[in-house]
């Protein structure tokens, strides 16, 4: 999905790209020629850093609108400093160390970078600090410390790159910096739904998969040939390795739909069964038929070890659990609509997971009236059926078998599911409404036929 934040984090992404894979050819390198060029790319993917973090900070805090001239700005400070290290001598230059050669600043411009790219880092972190101090909702809050956290501990080590400048000689550690924060970002994802896991984890295996069928074959073929085109003129090299990127870049072309085919095979087949779902609704006589058909649809395609389905009754003006081939609560239990849980689902109409009642503060009014329905009905998941703001029915599912959490594809589907079964029910109920009174209707006109053939019978014996 395009936005504005796959952007900004893309951008973080490609900038940190740009600066280790640099780094890995300046080490790499025999001569100083080719380490000074590629340090050079170094620092384009380090000068534009700073500004895609703040870019990435702002609008993941939904701020662009109000910091779209601070982010521009910044990058045009990235933009000249990456300028002048290719315009002139003065800014960068590179020095052989025990493990190869690596990059130093020199000159009077190296200060104004050092101060550019400390400034702008600094900018980032408040932004963050500031919008982890005035967080009120818990999750995002806790969101927001381990970013913050992940963030803070990758500067702190990804600096140490700079200790050559200052006459420390310290092995580079930049992969270990962005190690540190791709955890921290990654307990964020799994365990406080930071980012839509389960894109998350795709792209990983994905990538995965592409570094062993691409990388590591691209990468033998660079460490093979590594003193040989090492030791070209710096344009030997760069039309060299230029040659070996597009190839390869040819190759994820040919090879990532197959990737991506192969990981949105669960979401073809939830669009498969919400399709046949639609499908099949039509063929459905009776409340009961469709209460059993929705039932077996989530059993089959969630599985969870059990579901309760509540539904209006206009006699008894009570939510009462029905059942059908699946349901676990005895069929005795009627819940009153006007209950203040049932009609906060009602006015909000959204999926409930008893895991954030009690994080979430949009919950504070009814926290309490949701945790005894939660332990009266033993459900995880609570799936509302609203329409037109009333409260028709109400699906809630236990655990799944696996025992493992419902993911953001599982959400999705229930929440087009719901829409359809709501629909659905809406229609039997009015149909069936409709049935009874025209049932009640036929009995009174058969009492009143009888009555009348009474009076006539009773009024031949009179003559």
């Amino acid at each position: 999905k395009k936005s504005v934040i796959n952007l900004s984090y893309f951008l973080v992404c490609f900038n940190g790209f740009l600066w280790l894979f640099s780094e890995a050819i300046v080490m790499s390198s025999k001569m100083a020629e080719a380490a000074l060029f590629w340090a050079r790319m170094f620092y384009i993917g380090v000068s534009l850093l700073p500004p895609s973090m703040y870019f990435f900070s702002v609008a993941w805090l939904k701020q662009l609108q109000k910091r779209k001239y601070v982010v521009a700005f910044t990058y045009c400070l990235g933009v000249m400093f990456s300028s002048l290290f290719f315009l002139t001598s003065e800014v960068i230059g590179v020095k052989r160390y025990y493990f190869g050669f690596f990059d130093e600043l020199t000159g009077y411009l190296s200060g104004a970078f050092m101060v550019f790219f400390f400034a702008v880092s600094v900018l980032f972190f408040w932004t963050l600090a500031k919008a982890y101090r005035l967080e009120t909702i818990p999750i995002k809050k806790i969101q927001l410390r381990h970013v913050l956290i992940g963030f803070i501990l990758c500067f702190l080590l990804g600096i140490t790159e700079y200790l050559p400048t200052f006459g420390i000689e310290l092995y580079p550690i930049g992969s270990t910096a962005v190690l540190v924060l791709a955890v921290a970002i990654a307990r964020a994802i799994i365990r406080y739904k930071l980012m839509e896991i389960e894109t998350v984890i795709h792209k990983t295996i994905a990538w995965f998969l592409t570094h062993t069928v691409l990388v590591m074959p691209l990468a033998g073929l660079l460490y093979f040939t590594q003193s040989w085109y090492t030791c070209l003129p710096t344009a030997g090299m760069f039309i060299y390795l230029g040659g070996v990127l597009l190839s390869s870049l040819f190759f994820v072309k040919m090879f990532q739909p197959k990737v991506d085919h192969f990981f949105q095979r669960a979401r073809t087949d939830i669009e498969n069964v919400l399709n046949q779902f639609s499908d099949e609704l039509i063929h459905l006589k009776g409340l009961g038929e469709l209460v059993n058909k929705i039932t077996d649809t989530i059993i089959n395609t969630l599985y969870p070890n059990h579901v309760i389905f509540l539904l209006y009754n206009d006699r008894t003006k009570k939510l009462a659990a029905v059942g059908g081939i699946h349901w676990a609560v005895n069929i005795s239990l009627q819940l009153d609509p006007e209950d203040s849980f049932l009609v906060w689902l009602a006015k909000n109409n959204r999926i409930i997971n008893h895991d954030f009642v009690e994080l979430d503060p949009r919950f504070e009014p009814i926290r309490e009236q949701a945790e005894e329905y939660f332990q009266q009905i033993k459900a995880i998941l609570v799936i509302p059926l609203v329409l037109n703001e009333k409260l028709i029915g109400v699906i809630n599912l236990g655990r799944k078998g696996n025992l493992k959490p419902y993911r953001a594809l599982d959400y999705q589907f229930l929440s087009q599911l719901k829409n359809h079964a709501t629909i659905a029910l809406s229609n039997s109920l009015v149909y069936d409404r409709v049935e009874e009174l025209v049932k009640i209707r036929t009995e009174e006109l058969v009492q009143t036929q009888k009555q009348l053939i009474q009076s006539e019978k009773l009024a031949t014996l009179g003559t």
